[in-house]
């Protein structure tokens, strides 16, 4: 069996709206509990994402419904970015 990638998109779109253009963004945090390591907070990843959707709508996309998907290991971090960014989906 080889990979196929379009097979795993069209299983995946089943469950996750594919329909429109999204930034995916992958936060790790768990895996960074030492002492000397930096945790990133949201707002630095989504300062790349707010550019992206200005690129987009500079290219002609239709982005009224800003949207992101956010992949993490940290249980909170979904709850707190969708506090802080009260406007946006995330999934």
């Amino acid at each position: 069996m080889t990979f196929d990638p379009d097979f795993i998109y069209n299983a995946l779109s089943i469950y996750i709206n594919v329909s429109s253009p999204k930034p995916r963004v992958h936060v790790r945090r768990t895996d960074k509990l030492k002492e000397d390591v930096v945790l990133h907070p949201i707002e630095e990843y989504m300062q790349y994402v707010e550019e992206w959707y200005r690129q987009q709508q500079q290219q002609g996309t239709d982005v009224t419904q800003r949207r992101v998907y956010l992949a993490t290991d940290d249980p909170m971090l979904l709850q707190e970015a969708t506090k802080k960014y009260v406007f946006w989906m995330f999934s």
